[in-house]
């Protein structure tokens, strides 16, 4: 540093190191700087406070905390590389979070642009709740079901049609367990027009729902998205064939 100073009042030095005189402080506080003093008690800054400050800086970029720093810069150099292994591991899987969030959002854009409206929304939302699930747990890329799953009682009453694939629409077994299908929706939009009607439209749009969604909404009835379509198709052919 030829031509410079050696040693820098807190107010010179803190505009050197592009930071705050607060910021010095508290850096000072938790033990990260300590600089010298004068007579007086007045604080002063060397070169090798701006290293420090640097390297504080260069780590708070990588994503460590002031806590996580401040036992790094008293580590031994096996214990730094242990850290920075950690928390290379943390960075990687936030940017798979982030390429999943950036296909949630592109399917949510086709939803939206192919239907005209916001009603795959609640679903998308839900798939990329599963999707950092899947981050936070160490599951994979793959998550075997969401954490959230529909009532047991609607779960049993799906394998109840799944169990019926076999049979005609209009059967007696087919069509005593869409009833109670049929009811259990009903009860679910609480008596509500308006829910009722968006419930039954997201219903009727299923085939275009994005494939992410496709799954995530079978996941909550722990079973596959070709499953879910095929008793979704039966309450439906079962439905229309009631004389009711």
């Amino acid at each position: 540093m030829n031509g410079m100073p050696s040693r820098y009042k807190t107010r010179a030095f803190a505009r050197l190191a592009g930071v705050t005189v607060k910021t010095l402080y508290h850096y000072e506080r938790r033990g990260l700087l300590r600089p010298a003093r004068t007579a007086s008690r007045y604080r002063t800054y060397t070169a090798t406070d701006l290293r420090r400050i640097r390297e504080i800086q260069a780590l708070r970029f990588l994503g460590f905390t002031l806590g996580q720093i401040t036992q790094m810069l008293r580590a031994r150099p096996e214990a730094i590389l242990d850290a920075l292994r950690a928390h290379r591991r943390v960075v990687e899987a936030k940017r798979t979070q982030l390429t999943r969030a950036a296909t949630v959002l592109e399917q949510a854009e086709a939803a939206i642009r192919l239907n005209g409206d916001c009603e795959p929304l609640i679903a998308i939302t839900g798939r990329a709740g599963w999707a950092m699930r899947g981050l936070k747990y160490g599951e994979g890329d793959i998550v075997r079901r969401p954490p959230d799953r529909v009532s047991e009682s609607k779960r049993l009453l799906f394998r109840q049609c799944a169990a019926l694939l076999g049979e005609e629409p209009a059967s007696a077994g087919v069509q005593a367990a869409v009833t109670q299908w049929n009811a259990m929706i009903a009860a679910e939009t609480g008596g509500d027009p308006d829910i009722a009607a968006a419930v039954a439209q997201a219903w009727k749009r299923r085939s275009v729902w994005p494939a992410g969604v496709k799954e995530w909404v079978a996941g909550l009835y722990e079973t596959d998205a070709d499953t879910w379509a095929r008793v979704a198709d039966l309450i439906d052919l079962a439905t229309l064939s009631n004389p009711k």
